[in-house]
């Protein structure tokens, strides 16, 4: 009988032990046996499945909704309007803002006072050149007409400050109106029309449901940690819970290796396609291995 030296003995049962204890998930490198009758389970591992994005709607500032444009359920596209709070006295403000920026009679008014102030600055100019006018009065007209040029500048630039408050009273205004900040599905109100809202109060959830993610925690060890890293794109078969209830594919998408020390297991992060809207995010998945095991419920 041919006996193998001691640590060549170690390290074949080491590798046994290995490749019984660490099936491979589907679409790795090495294939998997069919699995026999009756055979029992490697693993079954539990995860949740989240929306891809979730956002919660809040209001931007005190006052009243005004209006609900969705209820539960509806399916809404980005910078779609959501809500609306009161904006009466917002576009009063905008309005009188908009008067005052589109305003071009400070400005003529300043440059006529330039002109007249000109016509003194001649005239006294014209006097004193006749020795019929003092220095000191044409040197107060000459000072006139510059003060009248200051003043002329000066509304130039209150024209321009107004121009700005009108974009910012505008912007203030385009605020009372919550938009939908992606394509999402409304999955709660939590308020209603005529509502009195403080600043940051909830009034709606919305969930991007046709990208699901699934988070599954998987047994830790480093070679397996460095495995999964290379499994990043490819997809895994896992089964969906109540009410879902069937098989369905998710892509692993991130590995996160962060060991919880309580369970032992680090985090997965799968995304799952859901153009159709046809499954609701809440749901648990079963990922079962090795991947070639059917994932039938027990």
């Amino acid at each position: 009988m041919t006996h193998l030296p001691k640590p060549t003995f170690i390290l074949a049962a080491f590798a046994v032990v290995c490749a019984a204890a660490w099936p491979l998930p589907m679409g790795s490198v090495a294939a998997q046996p069919e699995p026999s009758a009756g055979r029992t389970l490697d693993g079954r591992y539990k995860g949740l499945v989240v929306p891809a994005k979730q956002v919660l709607l809040v209001a931007p500032l005190d006052g009243i909704v005004s209006t609900i444009n969705v209820k539960k359920g509806d399916v809404v596209k980005a910078n779609a309007p959501v809500a609306l709070m009161d904006d009466e006295i917002q576009k009063l403000v905008v309005e009188a803002a908009k008067l005052k920026a589109e305003s071009k009679a400070a400005i003529t008014v300043a440059e006529l006072a330039v002109e007249d102030a000109r016509l003194d600055m001649v005239r006294a100019q014209d006097l004193f050149d006749k020795n019929a006018q003092s220095e000191w009065e044409l040197q107060k007209k000459k000072t006139m007409h510059k003060t009248r040029i200051a003043e002329a500048e000066a509304a130039k630039e209150q024209a321009l400050l107004a121009v700005a408050n009108l974009k910012l009273e505008e912007t203030k205004l385009r605020k009372h109106s919550m938009l939908a900040p992606f394509n999402g599905t409304v999955v709660d109100i939590v308020t209603e029309e005529g509502a009195t809202l403080a600043r940051n109060d909830k009034v709606m959830a919305l969930a991007q449901l046709d990208e699901l993610e699934a988070r599954i925690n998987l047994p830790s060890n480093e070679a397996f940690v460095e495995h999964m890293k290379k499994q990043v794109g490819k997809s895994f078969r896992m089964k969906a819970g109540e009410p879902v209830n069937r098989e369905i594919t998710g892509t692993l998408k991130n590995i996160r290796k962060i060991v919880d020390p309580g369970s032992a297991t680090f985090l997965c992060e799968f995304t799952i396609a859901n153009a159709d809207l046809q499954m609701l995010a809440g749901f648990s998945v079963d990922l079962v291995w090795p991947q070639n095991v059917a994932v039938s419920g027990r």
